[in-house]
C-alpha cells in the first residue's frame, strides 16, 4: 500500500492510500473512476507522486482502461 498525492479541483492536494502492484518496469494503481478529477488531469500533466516506504517517488501516469483486468489479476496475486 502506498500514498497517492492526488490533486483536487480546488487546487489543493490530498494523500490517499491505495493498492499498488509492480510488473516489470511498471507500477500499477487504480483509484477512482476514469472521470475522477485527478485522473482527467493526467491528460494535461502525467506527473504522479507516490509515497512508498516513506520515500517520495515521481512517476509518469496514464489512463489505461484496457488494463483493468490485468491490474486486478496482479493485485490478487500480490495481496490474495
Amino acid at each position: 500500500v502506498v500514498s497517492l498525492q492526488r490533486p483536487n479541483s480546488d487546487g489543493s492536494e490530498s494523500l490517499v492510500r491505495i493498492w499498488i502492484v509492480d510488473q516489470d518496469d511498471s507500477a500499477w494503481i487504480e483509484h477512482g473512476e476514469h472521470q475522477s478529477y485527478w485522473i482527467t488531469k493526467l491528460s494535461e500533466s502525467s506527473a504522479v507522486t507516490l509515497i512508498r516506504r516513506g520515500e517520495t517517488f515521481n512517476y509518469r501516469g496514464s489512463i489505461d482502461l484496457d488494463s483493468h483486468l490485468l491490474y486486478h489479476k496482479l493485485r490478487r496475486e500480490k495481496y490474495g
